[in-house]
């Protein structure tokens, strides 16, 4: 029982990586840009420009472990994200980052860590051209504001 346990932390993880891998090995790059239709921005976060970009995206993924209803609040941010005019850069966006600065934001704020780092690292990746941090930086403040939402609600609730 405890092994089936340990297995289930990190099935959403496994689900979202495996999604990825068959983006990268069917050769299927779904970069996202302002005009972009909408099966890109509903699918960019599964591409990667190339095999190191997918594998540290893993790495932050697989030690994050994050949860299902995680999953599906980042999802929801980083493709609203996308709808914003101001998430765009002369590059496309493609890759898993955005949707793992939201999983971030839900530690974030559990945890209540300052959040001064996190944003100083994602300003000081406007200077590399590559980086989309209008995506990293709009993905985790929309999700950190969300879970703020939702603890206040739940506070309300029990009150």
């Amino acid at each position: 029982m405890k092994g089936k346990c340990k297995i289930n932390v990190f099935l959403p993880s496994i689900l979202i990586a495996s999604t990825s891998i068959l983006f990268h090995l069917f050769s299927i790059d779904i970069h996202c840009a302002l005009h972009s239709p909408l099966h890109c921005k509903l699918l960019y976060l599964f591409s990667h420009a190339n095999i190191f970009h997918l594998l540290l995206n893993f790495t932050a993924l697989f030690q994050f472990k994050p949860r299902w209803k995680t999953c599906m609040i980042a999802y929801f941010i980083s493709v609203t994200v996308m709808f914003l005019p101001f998430a765009y850069t002369v590059l496309p966006t493609c890759g898993l980052s955005g949707f793992l600065m939201a999983c971030f934001a839900r530690r974030y704020y559990s945890w209540k860590i300052s959040v001064k780092w996190i944003l100083l690292s994602n300003l000081l990746l406007a200077f590399i051209p590559v980086f989309n941090w209008k995506v990293h930086l709009l993905c985790f403040v929309l999700s950190y504001s969300v879970y703020g939402a939702l603890s206040k609600i739940r506070t309300y609730r029990r009150g």
